[in-house]
């Protein structure tokens, strides 16, 4: 009997400890999802426009492209949990205008040097699309701040800007036809011309193109 009840002792201790090593297992990974996002070099907020699909490709394309050419920890404010409530149209803009103090605080909150915000002011998204924006570099040092602005135009009517779509989505492919003669075939291409989302996902290329240029003048 004294036996019986050590053996029911014991198999109640070692429940308990493997309870509070599953409990501790938890919510470590718990405390590794909160902490992911509390630095970065650089936050892009999701791009100002009354299209959720349309903001998010231009805003991935953005940070992945800026991710490509600099050596820095940048991250899309859409994949940051915390951020989520500062992201509303209502808080980004004040009186017509991009709210600034509203920016120093989403980088404040994951403690980035730098903020990159776009509104975007025009577009047309059935072909050939064309879109206007305004690009702001927000920078902080301690408590002081400066910014930059700057404003891309894209328009598929533009011979340059529709050459560089074409490559972009990987449609300028050549097809030579005997010695003299030589056929493009831009299939991708032109499928791409009838894609929003390749657009999008172009217009946030070229957006992260001038945020390069910016931040080297």
């Amino acid at each position: 009997m004294k036996t019986l009840k050590n053996s029911f002792t014991i198999a109640a201790l070692c429940g308990a400890l493997l309870t509070t090593g599953c409990k501790n297992k938890v919510y470590q990974a718990q405390a590794t999802d909160l902490t992911e996002y509390d630095s970065v070099s650089a936050v892009v907020v999701n791009p100002i426009i009354d299209n959720d699909k349309i903001a998010n490709s231009m805003g991935y394309s953005l940070t992945a492209t800026l991710t490509d050419y600099l050596a820095a920890d940048i991250r899309y404010a859409g994949d940051i949990p915390k951020l989520q409530p500062s992201l509303v149209k209502n808080n980004l803009m004040a009186d017509g205008q991009v709210n600034m103090s509203e920016l120093s605080k989403i980088g404040d909150a994951v403690n980035a040097k730098e903020v990159i915000c776009v509104k975007v002011n025009s577009s047309h998204l059935y072909p050939p699309q064309s879109m206007g924006a305004l690009v702001i570099l927000r920078s902080s040092d301690g408590n002081k701040f400066r910014q930059k602005v700057a404003y891309v135009n894209i328009n598929m009517k533009n011979v340059n800007h529709k050459n560089e779509y074409m490559k972009f989505v990987g449609g300028d492919l050549k097809t030579p036809l005997g010695d003299k003669a030589t056929r493009k075939t831009n299939i991708n291409g032109e499928v791409g011309l009838l894609s929003n989302n390749d657009f999008a996902r172009f217009v946030g290329y070229k957006i992260a193109k001038q945020v390069i240029y910016m931040k080297k003048y």
